[in-house]
């Protein structure tokens, strides 16, 4: 047991977050007192901040402590953010096949890939040939699959040019358009059209009409 020097009252320890260099281990005010505190902090400290920067400014000393503070404060958004985005994909049946599409594409690349995807008119094989035949310099394809966050699939015309579910498969996801490149290289291309890569993959062919 624990007397909080907040509410002063009597609670259970796990009612109280962790802190290794305190007597006990734990923090002199209990979860409830000390998710007030932060708010507070947070509302005065950043008042001239904008409402969407609040969200993400609260100051903790412990990540993981942030993490369950922001959880318990913001359960019920997210819970509805989620909702809503099932509903938008339910309701959508060409998003709902682009995201069939990339799911089935992240479990081709392991050994225990699905069966081919009839819409997009090649098999798993014809897939990992063209992505090992467009590995980056000095990457092999067991280091690819070993370390598959450092890579994305990329797509040199970006998937969001195609407003219909046929140009979006037959020509976003030629193989032709597809090609192995860092996380980070793709992060910071994001939709950019590059002219000198679609020149240079002599892919002009599978631009949107």
């Amino acid at each position: 047991m624990k007397i909080c020097n907040n509410c002063k009252k009597t609670k259970e320890t796990n009612e109280f977050y962790k802190q290794k260099d305190s007597k006990d281990g734990y923090r002199n005010y209990c979860k409830a007192c000390f998710i007030i505190k932060q708010k507070n902090y947070y509302d005065i400290k950043n008042s001239h901040i904008t409402k969407k920067n609040k969200r993400t400014n609260i100051v903790c000393e412990d990540k993981k402590e942030y993490g369950r503070i922001y959880y318990e404060q913001n359960k019920k958004v997210r819970i509805k953010s989620v909702r809503k985005w099932q509903k938008k994909v339910k309701d959508d049946p060409f998003r709902k096949m682009k995201n069939r599409i990339k799911s089935a594409m992240r479990q081709y690349i392991n050994k225990d890939g699905r069966k081919t995807l009839d819409l997009l008119g090649y098999s798993k094989e014809d897939l990992l040939n063209h992505l090992k035949s467009n590995l980056p310099d000095g990457v092999t394809w067991e280091y690819f699959l070993d370390n598959g966050k450092e890579f994305h699939i990329d797509h040199i015309i970006p998937q969001s040019l195609y407003k219909n579910e046929k140009e979006y498969l037959e020509k976003g996801w030629n193989l032709r358009n597809l090609r192995i490149i860092s996380a980070k290289d793709n992060i910071t291309k994001k939709d950019s059209i590059i002219t000198s890569l679609i020149e240079g993959y002599n892919i002009k062919d599978l631009l949107p009409s």
